[in-house]
């Protein structure tokens, strides 16, 4: 990629500018965020929406809850920056979990979120299939309908109307996250400057893999366009590959935070259409399916078929312009993906991330810890996002603390 730019070399006084730039375009009404909540947590052994997912934090706090809550102070930082306006929570799901996360948000008050601003719309589904080619059923004379991949999101905002109601609220820059990474700092005011002053049609947000078989995809150039390689397709040696400056070559991870402009969404569903709705991935999955012969639902818990997904990145070549922004992956990606107990992404390796950061963000600002915070029980650290949004306004914190040794876990 050439258009990339690493948080850690731009000049303080640039990053006050940037962020600047997007608490700005926030307080006019002009960003919106996109949450990509269509699948389920089976995974996690959660046989439910995965945004409704406990972590384990000391609140209790679900995924939904916790972006929503990351949302509405960010809405107040705007506002105390002289703003009127705030951040349009769409929320992308699926035929399966639809009706339970529009309930979720309801019971719960749209965590405080105006009702007005929180916009849910299904993503387009196809059939699955067997090892046979046989389409799966979901009841007695009825389709298994899967979800089309995030790569879906294109055609589902033009064919729910979505797109259009962007557009009539003024919205020009949609961040487009993951439900599963809970340190994913939604509409990011940084980030937002950045691919408001650069001009860019699609910003991507990279952080360095972790190690070379780190399962993640990664940014690279594909016949001189913008791309994304699947960890699948990179071969051992060409992992290990590394650059004049020792970093992996193919290093720059995928974590699915992405700023696309209104005009370039308009743009591809209007002339590209058929382009997106032909670039179909076979993925192999654990299908949930009806057995007629038994008359109930039947759980895998091996691969047992297909599904066709759409990859969110097969549009980046059509962008006029796309730069990369490198953040620190300690602040700003901890996923969960896999089960507790997982060694890797999951519930726990996410708590861990969390109670470090929290516990920092807490340190910086003056507060005496008695011990580290490691993410197990005993030792967690968490500062609701109701308080701060990126560690920010916690120096009133510290001073009722002043003289006193913190003891582990902490919540605030």
């Amino acid at each position: 990629m050439k258009d990339i730019t690493r948080l850690r070399n731009l000049p303080a006084d640039q990053i006050t500018s940037l962020r600047k730039t997007g608490l700005q375009l926030i307080g006019e009404g002009r960003v919106a965020v996109l949450l990509l909540s269509g699948g389920q947590g089976s995974r996690l052994g959660f046989e439910h929406a995965k945004g409704m997912y406990n972590i384990g934090l000391p609140s209790q706090k679900t995924l939904f809850q916790i972006f929503s809550e990351r949302l509405g102070r960010l809405n107040a930082l705007a506002a105390k920056n002289g703003g009127s306006g705030r951040v349009t929570f769409y929320i992308m799901t699926s035929d399966g979990n639809d009706r339970e996360v529009r309930v979720f948000f309801e019971t719960n008050g749209y965590f405080g979120l105006p009702a007005e601003d929180v916009v849910f719309f299904t993503q387009d589904s196809l059939p699955a299939i067997d090892y046979d080619g046989k389409i799966f059923l979901s009841d007695r004379g009825q389709a298994f309908l899967a979800p089309n991949g995030n790569g879906g999101v294109y055609t589902s905002l033009e064919n729910s109307g979505t797109l259009a109601h962007m557009e009539k609220r003024g919205i020009r820059y949609v961040h487009v996250v993951g439900v599963d990474n809970v340190l994913a700092r939604l509409a990011d005011p940084l980030f937002i400057g950045f691919a408001a002053s650069r001009g860019f049609e699609i910003t991507s947000k990279f952080v360095a893999k972790a190690h070379a078989k780190e399962n993640v995809g990664v940014h690279v150039l594909k016949n001189g366009k913008p791309h994304i390689i699947e960890y699948s397709e990179i071969t051992e040696q060409q992992a290990e590959e590394v650059d004049e400056n020792g970093d992996l070559r193919l290093g720059a991870a995928n974590i699915v935070n992405v700023v696309f402009t209104v005009d370039f969404l308009r743009r591809i569903v209007t002339t590209a259409r058929e382009e997106l709705l032909s670039q179909f991935h076979v993925a192999r999955k654990k299908i949930r399916y009806y057995d007629d012969k038994v008359g109930t639902t039947l759980f895998s818990n091996i691969n047992n078929g297909y599904k066709f997904e759409l990859f969110m990145f097969d549009v980046y070549g059509l962008a006029s312009s796309m730069g990369l922004l490198e953040t620190r992956r300690e602040e700003e990606f901890a996923p969960v993906k896999n089960a507790p107990g997982s060694k890797e992404d999951s519930p726990d390796t996410a708590r861990i991330l969390i109670s470090r950061l929290h516990q920092k963000w807490l340190r910086d600002a003056g507060v005496v810890f008695a011990e580290d915070a490691d993410g197990v029980n005993s030792h967690l650290c968490e500062v609701s996002p109701l308080v701060s949004y990126d560690g920010e306004g916690l120096n009133e914190v510290a001073q009722r603390f002043t003289g006193q040794k913190v003891q582990l876990p902490f919540a605030i």
